[in-house]
């Protein structure tokens, strides 16, 4: 998808339409949401979102969902007492839980992570139901 195509669904975003793609043959529809006073991009795959997604390892999710990953044993744990080779035992026993969420905060981590994950990015315009 060139530069000018994102620009038009950023604006079209933007302005409370739902933007419609075609992601390595998946419809992907995106809409602006508000939380609070803060706007954020909801990400529905083929019109719908799958929650039982979050706690599965899916392609879907992995592909379109926006990616977090949550350190089990925190820089606190290493001044609590702990050596640095306890310390970095533990990490090796209990590495980051991954977790996978349809909202984005932004639109430009939103663009890196589908140009990253995926190799056909197509823009169809506006969703119509």
């Amino acid at each position: 998808m060139t530069a000018e195509k994102w620009k038009q669904a950023e604006e079209m975003l933007y302005s409370w339409r739902i933007v419609e793609l075609l992601i390595d043959g998946y419809k992907v529809q995106l809409q602006l949401v508000q939380d609070g006073m803060k706007n954020e991009i909801m990400v529905y795959v083929n019109g719908t979102i799958k929650y039982n997604w979050v706690s599965l390892d899916c392609e879907e999710c992995r592909k379109f969902w926006c990616e977090s990953q949550k350190a089990m044993i925190k820089k606190y744990d290493r001044k609590s007492g702990l050596t640095k080779k306890e310390y970095e035992q533990l990490k090796e026993e209990f590495p980051p839980v991954v977790t996978y969420s349809p909202i984005f905060k932004s639109l430009r981590k939103l663009k890196s992570q589908f140009i990253k994950h995926n190799t056909n990015i197509e823009f169809l315009g506006e969703y119509s139901v």
